[in-house]
Parts: C-alpha cells; sequence; structure tokens
C-alpha cells in the first residue's frame, strides 16, 4: 500500500498483489479513500462496495468502507 501512495506501484499492480480477501479488503478500502481524495467519487465506491459485498468483517478497513459508503449516500441525498 506505501509503494502505492508513494507512486511506485499502479492500482493495477497493488491489486496483483492482494492474493486474498483479506489483502483485497485493505487494498480497496485504501485505494478507495485514495480516489476519493483525487475526486474520483465513482472509481472510490466500487472499490468500497466491493468491501462491503466481498471483504473480511472482522477487519477494520471493512469499517471504514461501509462508513465511506454511508456519508457518501448522505451527500447524495442532500
Amino acid at each position: 500500500m506505501v509503494k502505492y501512495l508513494r507512486g511506485d506501484l499502479d492500482e493495477p499492480a497493488l491489486m496483483k498483489l492482494a492474493i486474498d480477501d483479506d489483502k483485497r479488503t485493505r487494498a480497496r478500502c485504501y485505494l478507495g479513500l485514495d480516489l476519493l481524495l483525487k475526486g474520483k467519487e465513482d472509481k472510490a465506491c466500487e472499490h468500497f462496495l466491493w468491501v462491503k459485498e466481498k471483504g473480511t468483517p472482522d477487519f477494520m478497513e471493512y469499517t471504514i468502507a461501509i462508513a465511506e459508503l454511508d456519508r457518501l449516500d448522505k451527500a447524495k441525498d442532500k
């Protein structure tokens, strides 16, 4: 994840390293957060939705993804 955030890896390379659902849960959560910061809300939601539907519920990143989806839904309702 750090290599992605530093720009040493792109998204496809990061996802290739996420070899199980635990790693994919973390990777997709942080990709979503990064994409939100870059103004790419729709793409971020795709990652958060994956975490919601297939992620590891015990992980903090699962909770973050759910919270972000809720926040984005509330923002759309305004």
